[in-house]
């Protein structure tokens, strides 16, 4: 019996003749796969960082929407439903009628009751700043200790993520308590928190090992380049010149 030659979405064609085949295939389809996310890296760091809209500063809207098609034609590739991709490429335009002075209900502003609620980027430096304490804690800091440091290394970066407050170090621990007891209203900051471990693996392969301590150093400079994006100019001014991220020592 003759099998018939067959060709997937990856391109590339199989005549079931045996396991060297099979095997020739998997290697051919997995090759694929990785060269297709390897591409995806490169066009997402092109479209948030570099790229034609160059001058623009990292998270514009116009480089969000540059990524959001990038990930859709990627999916699309990956014979992903076309109903999602399309639900996905329609919120793509809505971002854009956003230049155009069309506000789509998606993205319509809902008004806060009481008082605004804070912006995710402030939550998500929340959520470092709270993985850096967790890390000092399990270094046999106690609260106040831990707290004190992060806050001492955040500088006044921290005035950014807990604005009119006179007492960083307390909230911190607040912040961390409700972080770690799944309670935190802000989804985004939650899944930073939740998936603390992956992010301090790669942080720690990327530092040469680094352990303790110094990689509570290194996440709380992580947190300090956050916090600039959500500052205003006289913050980032007093941030870059006191060279937060620290921790410093007597």
């Amino acid at each position: 019996m003759k099998f018939p030659t067959l060709t997937t979405s990856a391109g590339a064609t199989f005549a079931p003749a045996g396991r060297p085949a099979a095997a020739a295939f998997a290697e051919r389809v997995a090759k694929k796969h990785f060269q297709d996310i390897a591409e995806l890296e490169h066009g997402l760091e092109e479209a948030l960082f570099h790229g034609v809209c160059a001058e623009r500063p990292p998270r514009d809207r116009r480089r969000i929407v540059s990524a959001l098609r990038m990930i859709a034609s990627h999916l699309s590739k990956q014979g992903i439903s076309p109903f999602l991709v399309t639900e996905l490429n329609r919120f793509n335009a809505a971002l854009e009628d956003l230049d155009r002075g069309t506000v789509h209900y998606s993205l319509a502003h809902i008004p806060a009751r009481n008082r605004p609620v804070l912006g995710s980027d402030i939550w998500e430096v929340r959520a470092y700043a709270s993985i850096a304490f967790d890390i000092l804690l399990s270094g046999g800091d106690n609260k106040a200790e831990a707290a004190k440091k992060v806050c001492m290394g955040l500088g006044p970066s921290a005035t950014v993520i807990a604005p009119n407050s006179s007492n960083i170090p307390k909230l911190l621990i607040e912040w961390h308590r409700e972080l770690n007891e799944n309670r935190c209203n802000d989804g985004s900051a939650q899944q930073t928190f939740d998936s603390r471990d992956r992010f301090l693996l790669s942080m720690s392969k990327g530092s040469g090992g680094i352990v303790g301590e110094q990689l509570a150093l290194a996440v709380i400079e992580f947190a300090t380049l956050l916090a600039i994006r959500a500052a205003p100019p006289d913050v980032i001014k007093k941030i870059l010149e006191s060279g937060a991220g620290k921790i410093r020592r007597k």
